[in-house]
Formats: structure tokens, C-alpha cells, sequence
């Protein structure tokens, strides 16, 4: 990546893709400008039916100028306070005991998969029409 923002990248990205690159993005909204996410208290689900750890009102289908800077932001953010690792040792803490609890059937439900993967394979391989 060429600069700290990623502008660069991207303009680099959009000119190889033959599109004109937006325009480099501007300072990042101040935190407090920043809206939290919203969960949906009866459905205990995050609202926009993300995890719950994206930016409310952040789209992943846009490429305009704030957009491309609230993702900046966001990474940085999350980097600066060791998020990804900090919310992996989290999951991986609340599911071992839920693990623990169903090996068997969770080993046996492996088994099971594995077995049935090459009988799948091999019918896809006899029948090319199916894509």
C-alpha cells in the first residue's frame, strides 16, 4: 500500500480496473460523530444484520471518498486496540465449553462429512452439467 490511508491503493486499483479514481478521501469524522451500532433488543441481533462490530451506517457496497475514510478509520481503530485477536481468544473462550459438551456428536457429524465429501465429489465429476 502506498500511503498510510490507502488512497493510493485504491486509486491504483480503480486505474488498472479502467475507472477514474474517486477523489482521496478527507479527514475522518471525530469519534463522537461516529454513530454506535444499534442492536435489536428483541431479537438480541445487531441491526443491519451485521456481527455487531461494524460502524453503523457504513456500507460495504460503496466506494465514494467517505466510505473508503470510515473503513481507514475503522481499521486503524481496531488495530490500535488489538480487536481481531482480543475478540478471537473471546469466542474461542465461550464456545471450548459448548465444544466440550458435544464432541461426540460434533466428531461423529465430522466423520459423517468427510465420508459423504468424496461420494459428492465423485457425482459432480460424473455429471459435468451440473455446475
Amino acid at each position: 500500500m502506498s500511503s498510510a490511508d490507502g488512497v493510493d491503493f485504491l486509486r491504483e486499483r480503480f486505474e488498472a480496473a479502467g475507472h477514474a479514481p474517486p477523489a482521496a478521501p478527507g479527514p475522518a469524522a471525530p469519534a463522537d460523530e461516529v454513530a454506535p451500532v444499534a442492536l435489536d433488543r428483541d431479537r438480541q441481533l445487531p441491526a443491519g444484520g451485521d456481527s455487531g462490530y461494524a460502524v453503523a451506517g457504513a456500507s460495504t457496497s460503496r466506494w465514494d471518498r467517505d466510505s473508503v475514510a470510515l473503513a481507514v478509520t475503522d481499521v486503524r481503530c481496531k488495530t490500535e486496540v488489538d480487536f481481531v485477536p482480543r475478540m478471537a481468544d473471546a469466542l474461542a473462550a465461550a464456545q471450548a465449553p459448548v465444544l466440550a459438551m458435544f464432541r461426540d456428536e460434533l466428531e461423529a457429524r465430522l466423520a459423517h462429512m468427510r465420508a459423504v465429501v468424496p461420494v459428492a465429489e465423485a457425482y459432480l465429476a460424473a455429471h459435468p452439467e451440473i455446475p
